[in-house]
């Protein structure tokens, strides 16, 4: 018994290895353009500032916007929360699927016990329509979405705007027509000024 005792691997444990409390958490800033209705994407920076000031010394936390991976994971809160502070409205694609995808690569070979990606959005349609739903997340990892938005939020875009090929003479009036797209859910009339 005394050499099968001896035999054994001696495995020294690593404090928060191999799971326990310990949790690793990736925050996805959604910052297209409709977030800047009704100051949602301030209010989208609080949120995820109070995400990580919920974390323990010892969690792990990276953040992703829609175009680009800002932070990897990291246990320096106050690095994160500097870049949450400076992140700025993007025209990139709106693109949720690729981001909880990246987020997922980041958290997949973590050994935290809990892995949790935050999803900062207003849940506007765009970005959802290519979004496959039978995309499974690996083993272990919690989506969880924070709503920014409102039921009864307007999302119209200028998508285009057409003018004529030549200059004109000064003085002259110009025709433009500019396409508008309704983004939400009802119907909208809306009045555009150039300035």
């Amino acid at each position: 018994i005394v050499a099968l005792a001896f035999a054994r691997p001696f495995l020294i444990r690593a404090k928060g290895s191999f799971g326990g409390d310990i949790i690793s958490a990736v925050i996805i800033m959604d910052n297209s353009y409709s977030m800047l209705y009704d100051n949602n994407f301030n209010k989208a920076k609080d949120k995820a500032s109070s995400i990580i000031n919920g974390l323990k010394d010892t969690d792990e936390v990276g953040l992703l916007s829609l175009g680009k991976n800002l932070s990897p994971l990291t246990v320096e809160k106050a690095v994160v929360k500097g870049k949450v502070s400076s992140m700025e409205i993007s025209n990139a694609v709106t693109d949720f699927q690729a981001a909880i995808r990246k987020a997922d690569q980041l958290l997949v070979n973590t050994l935290s016990g809990k892995k949790h990606i935050y999803l900062i959005t207003d849940m506007q349609k765009v970005g959802w329509d290519e979004f496959n739903f039978s995309d499974k997340l690996s083993p272990g990892i919690e989506l969880k979405i924070v709503n920014m938005g409102q039921d009864d939020s307007e999302n119209l875009a200028i998508t285009g705007l057409n003018y004529p090929p030549v200059l004109l003479d000064e003085g002259e009036p110009v025709r433009l027509v500019a396409r508008i797209e309704n983004y939400s859910d009802k119907q909208k009339t809306t009045t555009v000024k150039l300035y």
